[in-house]
């Protein structure tokens, strides 16, 4: 079966229902900004994660402010409404929802400092990881320099696909995020490899492979299209948000599969 390298960038994850913000974040006045993911873990299970933030200048090095004693729900299509818990300082959880299915549509709504926010978001498919597999790093940045680790997984045929990929090396989690999609390789067997990343002998590897929306991917195509920018380049790009209110920011639902894999410490 014919291999499809392919090779995905950098960004963070976001999904549907767009609006266009707008809002200069070079020097922004503070807003309040929402990252919410809910993530199907298998056996029609989830957990929702939600973290609320004021928004800073561009130039502040993501010292975002939390916002905190949020009052937070997400209500299902069978009319089960799940009410959040403040873990930390802005970090909101829920672990305990149930009977998440393909295509089920959430409806989230945050209610803090006189706001009221509301966004929805359905779920993908689920797509798993078939295996994966390291190499001798000979091509790349690190060529010559440790190992490159692949994760194998094949494309549903017939339908658009989005893919956001985690890695995790000695349970420190890689601070780049990784997308994409199967324009021209609809229903291949996929082999992701991720080229950024010297692997040492020894290291216990984690993969994440979440599928994502057409909203998502786009929206970290413009992160990443404003962080490769640099700091003395003019205002980023106007990012997509599903979020309704006075906010930014994105909820999105996700399904994930992940699987380990150990480098041996000896060379192959």
């Amino acid at each position: 079966m014919k291999k499809i390298y392919l090779y995905i960038t950098l960004a963070l994850i976001f999904a549907s229902c767009e609006k266009v913000v707008h809002i200069d974040l070079n020097e922004a006045n503070p807003r309040i900004v929402v990252d919410a993911q809910l993530v199907d873990t298998g056996n029609g299970l989830g957990n929702a994660i939600i973290k609320l933030s004021w928004s800073g200048s561009f130039y502040d090095d993501n010292n975002f402010k939390p916002i905190e004693n949020a009052s937070i729900k997400i209500s299902d299509p069978r009319g089960k409404i799940y009410h959040f818990t403040e873990v930390k300082a802005g970090e909101y959880i829920n672990t305990q929802m149930e009977a998440v299915y393909i295509d089920d549509e959430f409806n989230l709504e945050i209610e803090t400092n006189n706001e009221t926010l509301s966004a929805k978001s359905s779920l993908p498919r689920y797509v798993p990881i078939d295996s994966l597999s390291f190499a001798p790093f000979v091509f790349g940045p690190h060529r010559g320099n440790g190992f490159v680790v692949h994760c194998h997984f094949m494309d549903p045929p017939n339908e658009e696909n989005f893919y956001y990929l985690k890695l995790i090396i000695n349970d420190t989690v890689s601070s780049d995020y990784f997308i994409g999609s199967d324009d021209a390789i609809d229903g291949e067997q996929i082999d992701y490899v991720f080229f950024k990343h010297a692997i040492e002998k020894g290291a216990f590897v984690v993969v994440e492979l979440y599928t994502i929306d057409e909203m998502a991917y786009d929206y970290f195509r413009v992160l990443k299209k404003d962080e490769n920018s640099g700091g003395m380049s003019a205002a980023p790009g106007n990012p997509i948000s599903n979020i309704k209110g006075n906010a930014i920011g994105i909820f999105r639902a996700s399904a994930k599969d992940e699987k380990y894999i150990i480098v041996p410490p000896f060379s192959i």
